[in-house]
């Protein structure tokens, strides 16, 4: 890259002589005064970097015509320039709005510049390998040479000379207190704009400044002053030239024309009369051109940028053509341009003991916000920029008086934020912060001129003298005269919450409590609810008052673990429910009822589980074998039986001791798998003394014991009607078990699936495994 752009710029060197030779001289400046040097091949290393350069002309400098710019930006073949991978750096002057403010708020000020201010730094030496550039000599030779200061053109230039700046206002503080602040607050880059509000002061500030700047080796020069007798002592050479030359005394400092002799800030604008093509482009492009950082010009510049909003909301492409009507506004808006050249503002403005903020805003955004909305936008912008515009003036301001014409922004100002909504109640907050309450009054809107911005200004129309210019003129004289508003109460403030009291009554759960049985706390609810409706209190108790009476406690049971899941369906049965209820589709029935839809009606389980116990009058195979058959009588074949080997009985009774031995024996083995194989049904053993072979009917027996043994009496009947009740209690239900869908197995009309339950004729039921285990 660096080669080829030293290759174009021989080509430009033959075209142009005087390019040429202005560009030679430049650099042989740069190796006179020993800020590059030339390498050798021996001393030229493969980890460098080769700049481009190229020379760039500025008529209006009044030092030097041609700057060489060393292109940091340039990307190398990979991509990558060395701007990408240089640090900036952090922000460490003020802002140019901040140091054009103090600008005007002195009496008597001076400007200067600081020579070549990047070159009278040195870069250190294991770093300048990076800055090397290719130059052609006189003699067509191609030489290497090395850049010694920090380059212009580098992204880290910037941070790299203000940080020497700061640190020399830091180690020469002590000599030059006044010269240090100064450093510190009024330098923009190389540009210095400062003053003080008296003459001799003035002087000693520029002797202390001076004397500062040699401890570093910096010379400061270009010294202007709206009071010649400022810049009495200087050099000729140290003077700005316009000055000397007995010019307009009109030039530019940090972009801004300031005319010195009248000291007053004008502008210059200047537009391209051959353009025959307007666009979007075009648009944008003719409004960034007006550089005006102090704000003054923005009614002229909102009104082009109204213009610009335009086209967003008509969705034009950037360089598509414009509509009929937004093209003739355009041409006649800047066509007017030009008289902007004739505006001219004062450049001392006056700060008195309340300071008056206008809001100077910009272009409402394109979201649609109402007018009270976007007014207190402004309100608060207006705040945010007095708290910063107050830090960076000199003076201490002890009072400050903020206008809008905005009776709704100041009723709201006035307003506690937590009764106002979120958007309005935000932005109070942060104003009542900021802000007294006490400092905002009321302006008409005739006399605001932070309402010409909102509507904008034509070049022509802002030529005329208007308040923009002077204010109102009841703002001139002292307080006691100024616009007074007596706030009017409302009846109704907008964007204010509407107070809602509600009142909570603890629910009472204690009924839930006093039973230990749920059937004698149904049947007490149902006597309850009978006394309530002044029903027949001596009749028996039918069906629908017993299930009436349960749907109720479980509604109130529900009530106290799901009351937030049933007041969000409820308010909106469509809405999400979150918490544990969230996966399982949980809706309200027309009884007001919770249930989930889809949690057993879609399960899929591997197996079906049915218990199924009989009782046997004795411990013999005819009665074993009796059992069984009545078990496939009710139940139907099954393809394999697993069963034990009665192991676990060892050291048991003499009942169970006899039943060991009947598992055991031989005979009783060969009768019942005579009887199932004539019947295609397998028998299975597992292994001796592995009761986890058989953990599934093992914790079906240990739950059957556990119910036997408290409800079993003494009769044969007792314990047939015992076992026949446990074992129904103990079926697990699998895929469509439950088809009502509730939270519990409320309803007394389930219509549950039963499987392996009934007898089927005869016919074997196929992949149906069963295990069979005795109770002891």
């Amino acid at each position: 890259m660096a080669m080829k752009r030293i290759i174009s710029l021989c080509r430009r060197f033959q075209r142009d002589k005087r390019f040429e030779a202005d560009y030679r001289a430049v650099i042989q400046e740069y190796v006179e005064l020993g800020h590059m040097t030339k390498i050798t091949t021996d001393n030229c290393t493969d980890d460098g970097y080769f700049l481009p350069h190229h020379g760039v002309i500025k008529e209006s400098s009044q030092t030097t015509k041609l700057r060489v710019v060393f292109d940091g930006s340039a990307p190398t073949t990979t991509g990558v320039s060395l701007n990408d991978v240089l640090h900036t750096g952090p922000k460490l002057q003020d802002d140019l709005f901040f140091i054009l403010l103090r600008f005007r708020s002195h009496q008597y000020v001076i400007t200067g510049d600081v020579e070549k201010m990047y070159r009278q730094f040195l870069v250190r030496p294991e770093d300048r390998k990076f800055q090397q550039i290719l130059w052609r000599n006189s003699d067509g030779e191609v030489d290497t040479y090395q850049l010694n200061t920090v380059t212009f053109g580098l992204s880290a230039a910037p941070d790299l000379a203000i940080r020497c700046l700061k640190q020399l206002a830091d180690d020469g503080g002590h000599r030059y207190p006044r010269a240090a602040t100064v450093l510190q607050r009024d330098f923009y880059v190389d540009d210095v704009l400062t003053g003080v509000d008296r003459k001799v002061e003035a002087r000693s500030w520029r002797t202390e400044l001076t004397e500062l700047l040699k401890l570093a080796g910096l010379n400061i020069r270009k010294w202007a002053s709206n009071d010649r007798e400022l810049l009495r002592g200087l050099s000729e050479q140290d003077i700005n030239d316009k000055l000397l030359l007995g010019e307009s005394q009109t030039f530019k400092t940090l972009g801004v024309v300031w005319n010195s002799f009248g000291d007053s800030i004008l502008y210059s604008v200047k537009i391209n009369s051959t353009a025959s093509r307007i666009t979007k482009r075009t648009i944008s492009s003719e409004i960034a051109k007006i550089y005006d950082p102090l704000g003054l010009l923005a009614p002229v510049i909102v009104r082009a940028k109204m213009l610009l909003q335009r086209l967003w909301t008509l969705k034009i492409d950037w360089d598509e053509s414009l509509p009929a009507d937004v093209h003739t506004e355009w041409s006649k808006h800047y066509a007017q341009l030009p008289l902007l050249n004739n505006v001219k503002f004062p450049r001392k403005t006056i700060i008195k003991a309340a300071a008056e903020m206008n809001y100077t805003g910009s272009v409402a955004p394109l979201k649609s916000q109402t007018i009270p909305r976007l007014e207190l936008s402004g309100a608060l912008l207006l705040a945010s920029l007095a708290t910063t515009v107050l830090q960076a003036l000199p003076s201490n301001i002890s009072r400050t008086v903020y206008w809008t014409d905005s009776t709704i922004v100041l009723h709201w100002i006035n307003t506690s934020p937590h009764t106002l909504k979120t958007f309005v109640a935000n932005r109070v907050t942060e104003m009542q912060q900021k802000t007294h309450t006490s400092d905002w009054r009321h302006i008409p809107t005739a006399d605001n001129p932070a309402d010409l911005i909102s509507r904008g200004q034509s070049p022509e129309d802002f030529l005329r003298p208007t308040i923009w210019q002077h204010g109102p003129e009841w703002l001139q004289q002292p307080e006691r005269y100024w616009s007074t508003w007596n706030p009017v109460p409302l009846t109704e403030i907008s964007e204010q919450k509407k107070a809602t009291c509600l009142a909570v009554t603890p629910a009472d759960h204690s009924l839930l409590e006093r039973f230990s049985s749920w059937p004698k706390l149904i049947r007490t609810t149902t006597r309850c609810l009978r006394w309530r409706q002044k029903q027949d209190r001596g009749r028996p108790l039918t069906t629908h008052d017993l299930t009436n009476a349960h749907n109720k406690l479980i509604k109130l049971l529900q009530l106290c673990y799901f009351s937030d899941e049933i007041r969000t369906l409820r308010t909106d049965r469509n809405s999400a429910v979150k918490g544990k209820l969230q996966r399982l589709n949980p809706f309200l029935d027309k009884d007001g009822m919770l249930r989930v839809g889809g949690r057993l009606s879609h399960s899929s389980m591997p197996f079906i589980k049915a218990v199924h116990i009989e009782l046997v009058s004795d411990l013999t195979s005819e009665a074993f074998i009796a059992a069984l058959r009545r078990f496939i009588a009710r139940r139907g074949f099954c393809v394999t039986i697993y069963s034990d080997n009665g192991t676990n009985f060892v050291g048991a009774n003499n009942e169970l001791r006899e039943l060991r031995n009947l598992l055991q024996s031989d005979d009783h083995k060969v009768k019942v798998q005579s009887f199932l194989a004539d019947r295609r049904v397998e028998w299975l053993f597992i292994p001796p003394n592995s009761p986890h072979f058989g953990g599934l009917w093992e914790a079906a027996v240990k739950s059957f014991k556990r119910h036997f043994r408290r409800v079993a009496g003494r009769r044969r009947e007792d314990g047939a009607v015992s076992v026949i009740e446990i074992s129904g209690k103990l079926e697990s239900l699998g895929k469509g078990g439950n088809q009502n869908g509730g939270l519990v197995p409320v309803s007394a009309k389930r219509v549950w699936m039963r499987v392996v339950r009934l007898g089927q004729g005869g016919v074997k039921a196929k992949h149906t495994k069963c295990e069979v285990r005795t109770v002891e």
